[in-house]
């Protein structure tokens, strides 16, 4: 039986050989002056990787926070509600409108028929002395050095859905580490044909190139991030995307939102900047294609590009703020730094596009789903004998209500 060997062995391995041979004296032919010429190549490759990478002068970009979102059904609204209750203890008492305790209007928002307003529930702190929040809160010392703070937030987005999000803002750490990242030396990726490149047919390889590498670390580094802060919150806030997601790091749909500054303003100048910034831009994870990409001159609105995934399991939907005429379109007045003011306004530009993001998310976890049972079925009539482990169970793949949305998907 042919043992098959993992992947991140034999890519560990590749790396060795060359790190080996690269450390010997020059050799005239062989096999070790075909690895020392392969590293030179490396090397080579990294360093135009590098220099094609470099941001246009002048140009800066800061990440902001990034929103998570959860998804409940009505048929969830007990688990929502003692989720929200054990992440808040006090906040059937903090938060009251309308001589409503929580409770009461929770329970209320729940048999209407209509959607409504959403609610900010409280923050999540690493620790809350010198902070001010009015509000329910709640003290988290396991979250990443890199959040400042998360702001819960429920919606009802349709008769029968409930969503929570997640604003996990950051601390100009997350931004030095990002920069950090793209700002490394990265060699393209080699994997040897054979586990011991020696021989003739032996040396083959293939490789990833090193601006897809630098890509895949950038990427994630951010999707650890993410994970990182959905493990805090796991036992509080676990709902229809937690459940379906088979992904072990970062489950959870994402808006990541980005501050760009030194855009030229103009098109004939937008348009040679666009020329110089492609490599560093898409570096950074981000498509450089019009088909997925928004914009009114103030924001960009990046939709999910599983093309620069490379392998890593979901992307992120993006908003990226102009600096300039963003802050010109806005009021910074009483928020201390201009950071906070674009924060604050851009938080209502993501709950204005929250319910289709939600909804589209939801129908392509369905058509996944449906996808698989599909496959099963033929499997079976065929004389198979599928296996569904407990994530998709049939009740987990058909729509779990009757609700237009839900329609739609089966």
């Amino acid at each position: 039986m042919k043992i098959r060997i993992p992947e991140k062995l034999r890519n560990t391995l590749g790396r060795k050989y060359l790190d080996w041979a690269e450390k010997l004296p020059k050799f005239g032919g062989g096999v070790i002056a075909m690895l020392q010429q392969t590293r030179e190549d490396q090397r080579k490759q990294s360093e135009d990787a590098y220099t094609r990478s470099r941001p246009p002068q002048n140009t800066e970009i800061e990440y902001l926070y990034f929103r998570l979102i959860e998804m409940f059904h009505i048929e969830d609204c007990d688990q929502l509600m003692e989720g929200l209750l054990h992440l808040f203890p006090s906040l059937n008492e903090d938060w009251r409108i309308e001589h409503r305790y929580f409770l009461s209007f929770f329970r209320h928002q729940a048999g209407r028929i209509s959607r409504s307003a959403y609610l900010n529930l409280g923050h999540i702190v690493r620790e809350r002395e010198g902070r001010l929040f009015a509000g329910s809160y709640r003290e988290m010392s396991e979250l990443p050095a890199e959040v400042d703070y998360i702001g819960v937030w429920l919606h009802k987005i349709l008769p029968s859905v409930f969503v929570v999000t997640l604003d996990v803002h950051l601390t100009d750490g997350a931004t030095q580490r990002l920069l950090e990242l793209q700002n490394r030396y990265y060699l393209p990726k080699i994997r040897f044909k054979k586990l011991v490149p020696w021989g003739t047919t032996g040396f083959g390889y293939s490789a990833i190139p090193a601006e897809v590498v630098m890509r895949q670390e950038i990427l994630g580094w951010l999707k650890r991030l993410r994970g990182k802060v959905e493990a805090c919150i796991k036992p509080f806030v676990s709902g229809y995307f937690m459940q379906q997601s088979s992904d072990k790091i970062a489950r959870l749909p994402v808006i990541e939102v980005y501050a760009l500054r030194g855009i030229p303003e103009g098109k004939e100048p937008l348009n040679a900047w666009m020329k110089t910034a492609r490599g560093w831009w898409e570096s950074l994870g981000f498509s450089f294609y019009g088909y997925n990409t928004y914009s009114d001159g103030k924001i960009l609105f990046v939709t999910q590009d599983t093309d620069l995934d490379d392998g890593l399991s979901k992307s992120a939907h993006r908003l990226v703020v102009l600096w300039k005429p963003y802050l010109a379109s806005i009021s910074t007045e009483g928020f201390g730094r201009d950071e906070g003011a674009v924060a604050h306004h851009t938080e209502y530009k993501l709950t204005a596009m929250l319910p289709i993001i939600a909804v589209s998310e939801f129908l392509e976890f369905s058509q996944r789903n449906i996808e698989k049972l599909r496959m099963s079925s033929e499997a079976l009539s065929q004389g198979g004998f599928p296996l569904l482990d407990s994530e998709h169970t049939l009740n987990s793949t058909i729509p779990c209500c009757r609700h237009p949305c839900c329609l739609i998907a089966s």
